[in-house]
């Protein structure tokens, strides 16, 4: 079952938060501080939102971090799935009834799309079981302190 955090739960579970969104996401070490920093204030102020799924007995088996932005794209609202993982493999039936819980959060917020950026192909697949389509790739050159 797919439950979204209140803000006052989050430190509850920080620490899972923050190892999942780091899985999640191929950020630099040097990156994480600065994250792990807005990223907190953000679930704290409400500007972003954590999901959890727990299975029956209650243990915390995937996180998933969302943000409602204008789409880069379009200038629309959107859902973004900032990060998405699973602690452990799991049916894509499970995947798709998350899908459905984050679909009418979106709705409800007034969202017209979803939307999310990853380099891990098995989110890749994940997000086609949940009905996502491919829009563009993006790619980066990053520099060494502008060397």
């Amino acid at each position: 079952m797919l439950v979204r955090l209140l803000p006052e739960q989050v430190p509850k579970l920080w620490d899972a938060v923050k190892y999942a969104s780091s899985r999640a996401n191929a950020f630099g070490k040097d990156e994480l501080p600065y994250y792990f920093n807005t990223l907190l204030l953000a679930l704290w102020n409400g500007k972003a939102q954590c999901f959890v799924r727990v299975d029956d007995d209650r243990v915390l088996n995937a996180v998933m971090i969302t943000r409602i932005i204008a789409d880069v794209v379009t200038g629309r609202k959107a859902l973004l799935i900032e990060s998405l993982y699973s602690f452990k493999s799991v049916p894509n039936e499970e995947w798709e009834s998350d899908a459905e819980v984050m679909r009418k959060f979106a709705k409800n917020e007034g969202c017209l799309s979803v939307t999310t950026y990853t380099n891990n192909r098995r989110v890749w697949e994940i997000l086609e079981v949940i009905g996502l389509e491919e829009r563009f790739r993006c790619f980066v050159q990053n520099f060494n302190g502008g060397e």
